[in-house]
């Protein structure tokens, strides 16, 4: 009941005032009109309506409604608790509070931080001015009962009662319900209301910029951001995520590009778009290749010359990540890039892996060797004559090298080959079985595989040991060097690379795709594994720990795809990302 006394309250600050101010210039003002031109964060949420539609009436609803987990919520004194104060708030405002959420908040819902007063607001906007009433007068009650003195009468400002509540204040100007922390700001918002101001933020250049980026109606967002990234770094809010060096290899690998476009940029958009069967979150900002530091060149191709390579994409394939990053200027770099502990780890494992290459240097020589492209490649596993308890998907990389020389080719043979007899070395200290090699020639491809030892007298070939998943491969195919976990992988992208030229490339820097079929399916197979790790962690019952996993299994059968893509072009920053959901019949 505390946390229901305690939304009725909030819902009080947010619609209580004595009176409707007459403010007939305030009710045609969009909040970019009514903010000052010192906003330095904004962002909107453009129809709730809409927004609420879209989660109470999702097709999905009623499967998760149908999970166990929502009904053992619906059985929790939470949930009772949620639903005596939803009637005690209906019987007071005599609406169904649905009814009274979308008309006092349909105009859209906008929050602000001004830079000048170191303020925030909060802008709601009302489409039924007659409900907005009526809910004001019956929360105010309310409230005046269980929480006398809560909500003290302010100052009038040109004829605009203000209320004051905890350390902020509030006042409804025509249709519109202004909450402000700051008595400063919310003097220059009420002026912006009644005047016609001419240093609003709708007149500001970079807010004008940013939002002519906006798609049109039909592909409205449902929520929208701008941020000034400038002004933040200049309160020092970046100086953490903005450090000179980098302290994880991995994450400058991925997005280390895109802590150039903050070290520069003026500001930041963000663009969230739900529908029924898709979430897609989309952010900007302006790029200047001119501003890149030359130890981050690795990152980006140049302008105008492509990006990525268009990704193989053979069948079962669960993830594909495809990018363009030159690995070798990169760690090359290393000294600039990284602190000191990271750059001497990198420093030492290029020393390591110079074994596998005759004394080669990995990252001067060989390195060097390969073009600035590469592919993460995914796929549901394949099976023939061992099958492993628990199944693991195929996964490889596909590299490009800038000569097509049988000297780079003989190394990396020679390399692979070495690998494959330190597995042999560890794997006979632990008693695992030995790997075998072979080798073969398709038409000018090569394709040097490797397989596991059975014995069948130790083996059960239909539960194996997880080495069974493994079966070590690469292909030399033209310029293209392909290292799989699989031969299978392997010999699928010989194929695929015969319906593909190699110079092909994406607009995208970055692109990630996947396929939760695929990924399901291999749920599926590994569901009897699940159900016994769930058992053992949880201390479930089998019908409990099975019900959970199938659960799970429902859940991942509606999502359909993942996707996240990062461009630089047109003096651009863009990234996306993008979820697909398979929607019941």
């Amino acid at each position: 009941m505390k946390r229901t006394t305690s939304l009725l309250l909030t819902l009080t600050v947010l619609l209580s005032a004595s009176h409707l101010a007459a403010a007939p210039n305030a009710d045609t003002k969009t909040a970019a009109q009514i903010l000052p031109n010192t906003t330095l964060v904004y962002a909107e949420l453009g129809d709730p309506k809409k927004l609420l539609a879209l989660i109470l009436d999702h097709p999905l609803r009623k499967k998760l409604e149908g999970m166990d987990q929502y009904k053992q919520f619906l059985a929790s004194p939470q949930y009772e608790a949620l639903q005596n104060g939803l009637a005690v708030f209906e019987k007071q405002v005599g609406m169904k509070w649905r009814d009274a959420i979308e008309s006092t908040s349909g105009g859209g819902i906008y929050i602000a931080f001004d830079a000048n007063t170191t303020g925030v607001a909060l802008l709601i906007k009302a489409t039924d001015a007659a409900k907005l009433a009526t809910l004001r007068d019956a929360v105010v009650k309310f409230t005046e009962e269980k929480s006398r003195g809560a909500i003290q009468k302010g100052r009038t400002y040109r004829e605009i009662e203000t209320w004051k509540v905890a350390k902020g204040g509030f006042a409804i100007v025509g249709k519109w319900l202004v909450f402000v922390n700051n008595a400063d700001l919310g003097k220059k918002l009420f002026d912006n209301m009644l005047d016609d101001a001419s240093d609003s933020l709708a007149t500001d250049k970079e807010f004008k910029a940013a939002a002519a980026r906006n798609v049109p109606s039909s592909d409205a967002p449902t929520a929208w951001a701008f941020a000034r990234v400038a002004g933040i770094r200049n309160l020092g809010l970046m100086n953490a995520l903005l450090k000179d060096k980098s302290d994880n290899a991995a994450a400058e690998l991925l997005i280390g590009g895109l802590q150039e476009t903050l070290k520069h940029t003026p500001y930041i958009t963000s663009a969230l778009r739900l529908r029924n069967d898709q979430v897609r979150l989309s952010l900007g900002a302006p790029h200047d290749p001119e501003d890149v530091s030359p130890a981050r060149g690795f990152f980006f191709s140049p302008p105008g010359k492509g990006a990525a390579p268009k990704p193989l994409k053979p069948e079962g394939t669960i993830l594909s990540l495809t990018a363009y990053r030159d690995f070798g200027t990169m760690l090359r770099s290393a000294d600039d890039l990284f602190e000191e502990n990271v750059a001497a780890g990198i420093a030492q494992a290029d020393s390591q892996l110079t074994l596998f290459f005759s004394g080669r240097p990995f990252t001067t020589e060989v390195l060097a060797a390969f073009r600035p492209e590469a592919q993460i490649i995914v796929t549901r596993p394949t099976y023939k004559d061992v099958i492993p308890a628990i199944k693991l998907p195929a996964f490889g990389i596909v590299l490009r090298t800038k000569t097509n020389d049988e000297t780079t080719q003989t190394q990396f043979k020679t390399a692979f080959q070495t690998i494959l007899s330190f597995v042999n070395l560890g794997g006979a200290q632990e008693g695992k079985p030995m790997l075998v090699a072979d080798i073969d020639k398709y038409e000018g491809v090569t394709l040097l595989s490797s397989k596991y030892i059975v014995d069948e007298k130790k083996t059960d070939k239909n539960k194996a040991d997880i080495v069974y998943n493994f079966s070590p491969s690469m292909v030399i195919a033209g310029d293209r060097i392909m290292i799989c976990s699989t031969k299978d992988l392997a010999e699928k992208l010989m194929a695929a690379t015969k319906q593909q030229k190699t110079d092909e490339a994406i607009p995208q820097n970055t692109l990630l795709e996947m396929d939760a079929g695929p990924v399901l399916q291999i749920l599926k197979d590994n569901r009897e594994h699940l159900v016994a790790q769930n058992m053992l962690e949880k201390g479930h019952t089998p019908e409990e720990a099975l019900a959970e996993i199938d659960g799970l299994l429902d859940l991942v059968s509606y999502i359909k795809s993942l996707g996240m893509s990062m461009s630089f072009q047109d003096k651009w920053a863009a990234v996306d990302l993008d979820i697909k959901l398979s929607l019941p019949k």
